[in-house]
């Protein structure tokens, strides 16, 4: 009897300390805890249109049956109930909308451009923001600080709310040049400096959403067009005509702040041309201009303004130069070879054009006692097609000098010539295999 007493007191203690902690499947009675949207949050385009479901759940995550109230919603968006959603039968075969149902469908409309927005969402005594964020189709448009400023002066764009730039971003101008300087501490300026002839709006590439960075990139654009002070050409040709293989000058125009630079290079039309030597004072250039040049100029990249020498420019030259004849008549035979000049010791590099008239051609050149020479033969191309030799022999080419060294197949073609004694000699172009290209280069280095 005592057993029973004991083991009742005991029971009843438990439930008395069971009581105090409460039912473990309270939670499951206790109404709303939070509400879940599916998706948590929104990226629509602007005009968009998107669905999104709220649910009531309690502690557990299960779904509790409420009534649901659409709250404030933001600026850029509407949002209103899906009425089609969730439709039940009732008494008389009508489809309603049920009473105290745990869930909801709202339709979602981007009505702005852009915006980060949301809206409320209450059920239960709990409420839930959604945060919605609109891309926009249509971009706003940047503003300049000055649409037409003074060469070398600093130019800023500036971004609308809520785009910002970023260390990526590139500002193109249309008809000039531009170097991106920087951004400021807030990303919504971008400074340039832009170089002469610019025409029309300016875009800036690699822009992104302040509220959504890594959505994706955008290219900006300015309302106003841009334009600064026009520069027309780098100077003039020292010729109109001349010879294959000739040498011509690029003097740049007087008074124009242009320099040119060892870096520059030279075109005619679509035919590149080779830059031979450039003043120490950059105010001209030797060129040798292609075979084929016919009534062009010749345009000078990486040209630059004194003051603005971070900005490259592209230039042509005032008048035209056309390429005809060739002074290097006699080529086809070892006996009529023209003779190149003999080049001082360290202090000049020969380099000309010539136009790939026959199968084989010949140069003479009368080396110096001791002399070393660096030859290098290239044509135009990707790879070694056609196969052209670059070989170098007595005056009536009956015996090599040299050995084979620019005879490998490879472009360009490079040969290294040694005179202990003075020798007259020929470098012979032979076209081994393969049709002759329309053009070649020839560089030679005396090197002692």
């Amino acid at each position: 009897m005592n057993r029973v007493t004991r083991g009742t007191v005991v029971l009843a203690v438990a439930l008395a300390a069971l009581s105090c902690k409460g039912d473990p499947t309270d939670s499951l009675r206790g109404g709303v805890d939070h509400l879940v949207a599916t998706p948590s949050s929104i990226f629509m385009f602007s005009g968009d249109v998107t669905s999104i479901l709220v649910e009531a759940v309690d502690e557990q995550g299960n779904r509790q049956g409420t009534s649901f109230n659409l709250g404030t919603v933001g600026a850029g968006i509407t949002v209103a109930e899906d009425d089609s959603f969730n439709l039940v039968f009732d008494e008389n075969g009508n489809q309603v909308k049920p009473k105290n149902w745990p869930r909801v469908q709202y339709v979602v409309t981007a009505t702005g451009n852009t915006g980060n927005s949301s809206f409320v969402v209450s059920a239960g005594g709990k409420n839930l923001t959604i945060p919605v964020r609109i891309i926009p189709n249509n971009l706003a448009q940047g503003t300049l600080s000055n649409a037409a400023p003074a060469l070398g002066d600093t130019v800023q764009v500036i971004a609308p709310a809520p785009f910002k730039f970023t260390p990526a971003s590139v500002v193109t101008l249309t008809g000039a040049a531009a170097v991106t300087i920087g951004i400021s501490a807030d990303s919504s300026q971008i400074s340039f400096l832009a170089g002469p002839n610019a025409n029309g709006p300016v875009s800036v590439s690699n822009t992104i959403l302040s509220y959504a960075p890594t959505i994706g990139v955008f290219t900006l654009t300015t309302a106003a067009a841009f334009t600064t002070p026009p520069v027309s050409f780098v100077g003039a040709l020292s010729s109109t005509t001349a010879q294959v293989g000739d040498t011509v000058t690029v003097t740049v125009a007087p008074g124009s702040n242009l320099r040119v630079r060892l870096n520059s290079a030279v075109t005619f039309g679509a035919l590149p041309g080779l830059v031979a030597s450039v003043a120490p004072d950059s105010l001209s250039m030797q060129v040798i201009p292609p075979p084929g040049v016919a009534n062009t100029p010749a345009t000078i990249s990486n040209v630059i303004l004194s003051f603005l020498p971070a900005v490259p420019l592209s230039l042509p030259t005032s008048n035209n130069l056309t390429v005809a004849g060739n002074r290097f008549a006699g080529k086809d035979d070892p006996a009529t070879a023209p003779v190149l000049p003999v080049l001082a010791v360290n202090s000049d590099t020969l380099l000309f054009f010539d136009s790939s008239d026959f199968i084989d051609q010949f140069y003479r050149i009368d080396a110096p006692a001791g002399s070393n020479f660096l030859v290098q033969l290239s044509w135009p191309g990707t790879g070694a097609a056609p196969d052209i030799d670059l070989l170098a022999c007595n005056l009536a080419c009956s015996a090599f000098i040299g050995g084979f060294g620019g005879a490998t197949g490879s472009l360009p073609e490079n040969l290294t010539l040694t005179f202990a004694t003075a020798t007259s000699f020929n470098l012979w172009i032979n076209v081994y295999a393969g049709t002759p290209p329309a053009r070649y280069q020839i560089r030679i280095i005396r090197t002692s």
